[in-house]
């Protein structure tokens, strides 16, 4: 026997559940994973489901995750929010705010989508993670993380229940 999934979500009122159609709703939630491999030029490409909610020509900010040896992809609505967030940087020529966002910015790319669909990230961002050839595009909400792996990792894995039980735990989605 399985165990049971409760999700709890939050009460709204009748008038909050109303659709606010003053602005489309285009939802920005990469969820899901994705195995691939690298084209001969060493680009990747971004499933469907993820390209119809970028928007072609959207840039997004591809960052090396020091902690775990992958790449990652922050969707359009966070590039912004990250760009707003350092623009303290750019008030000043020489300042520690400007050396802080130099930092940062020195060691990501930006991307776009092509028309086929495909992302093309610099050779030493995709040596960094050690991506050569198979690749696996994970969702993470508004970011999308890069994993290198081998020929035989690149298949469908169940559901990680233990990482889903403790993901639920912690936003408070679990009874």
């Amino acid at each position: 026997m399985s165990p049971e999934l409760t999700i709890i979500m939050p009460k709204t009122s009748p008038e909050a559940s109303a659709p606010d159609t003053s602005r489309p709703v285009q939802p920005e939630v990469a969820a899901s994973t994705f195995y691939h491999v690298l084209d001969g030029q060493r680009r990747i490409t971004i499933p469907r489901e993820w390209r119809a909610m970028i928007g072609k020509g959207e840039l997004m900010l591809v960052i090396p995750d020091v902690r775990k040896k992958r790449l990652t992809i922050l969707l359009p609505s966070l590039t912004r929010a990250i760009r707003e967030k350092t623009r303290g940087g750019d008030d000043e020529v020489f300042s520690e705010e400007a050396d802080s966002a130099d930092d940062l910015f020195a060691q990501c790319d930006n991307i776009s989508i092509d028309d086929a669909g495909r992302v093309k990230i610099n050779s030493r961002l995709l040596d960094f993670a050690g991506i050569t050839d198979n690749v696996m595009l994970k969702g993470g909400g508004r970011r999308i993380h890069l994993y290198a792996i081998d020929k035989a990792q690149a298949k469908e894995k169940p559901v990680d229940t233990e990482a889903l039980e403790r993901a639920l735990a912690k936003w408070g989605l679990r009874k």
